[in-house]
């Protein structure tokens, strides 16, 4: 699976991360809503400590982010 952290590759990783960000706050909101604090903080702290992590180490830029931004 070297593909995926080729960030040439047609299937980027920084699509990946932006996904897995876009679904932990997505969670951190339903669980923020039903009043679990700590499972949101917790999913809020993992798609930023993801996103550090696979940013800095492979020196990646997220376009998907990008883009979704553009439309807001």
């Amino acid at each position: 699976m070297s593909f995926l952290f080729n960030k040439n590759s047609h299937f980027n990783l920084a699509n990946i991360v932006t996904f897995f960000n876009i679904t932990a706050g997505i969670f951190a909101i339903y669980f923020l809503t039903h009043g679990d604090f700590f499972a949101a903080a917790l999913f809020a702290w993992m798609a930023g400590a993801f996103d550090i992590i696979i940013k800095r180490k492979y020196k990646i830029h997220l376009f998907l982010l990008f883009r979704i931004i553009q439309f807001i």
